[in-house]
């Protein structure tokens, strides 16, 4: 009896390391896929920021997320991120 039970402990002990093997692994891949994201994004402000017409970008609430140079030559102002709700088109 004491056999299987030693049996028993070690399949647990296994699995355990098996789990905490694959969580690291998770975790590094969800890092790795941060990253990426994050330098995509950056690509795409960088892109947005050279081109010459305004434009910029809001959350689902319509608050401004990102805006280029250009949106700021255009209004006349610069805005607040995470809170103005900015619409110039009524400049067009």
């Amino acid at each position: 009896m004491a056999g299987l039970q030693n049996g028993k402990i070690r399949d647990w002990r296994g699995a355990a390391a098996n789990l905490i093997e694959d969580a690291v692994r998770f975790r590094e891949a969800m890092e790795s896929v941060n990253a990426d994201l994050r330098e995509s994004e950056r690509r795409f402000r960088q892109m947005i920021d050279a081109l010459p017409p305004a434009i910029y970008t809001t959350d689902a609430q319509g608050r401004l997320t990102h805006f280029n140079p250009a949106c700021v030559e255009f209004s006349g102002r610069t805005p607040e991120l995470g809170t103005d709700r900015w619409c110039v088109s009524w400049k067009l």
